[in-house]
């Protein structure tokens, strides 16, 4: 799969969501490289192309977005 050509979108999703997080859909390997907003409260997911699987089980979200949002 060619990456490069493919748009990063976004999702903030709350922290006590994160056991449902999927890290191998994702552009960040775990938790600990996933970017903290809110005093550590949220998280911020990436990904390239399609949405991954597991955001449907995910209650509280925000987004997705992409780059220019």
């Amino acid at each position: 799969m060619d990456y490069k050509n493919m748009e990063n979108y976004y999702l903030i999703i709350s922290k006590d969501e994160i056991a449902k997080v999927n890290f191998n859909e994702l552009a960040v390997s775990s938790f600990a490289t996933c970017l903290y907003i809110d005093n550590g409260e949220k998280l911020v997911l990436k990904w390239r192309g399609e949405t991954p699987s597991f955001i449907n089980l995910i209650q509280y979200k925000e987004g997705p977005y992409d780059k220019s949002e």
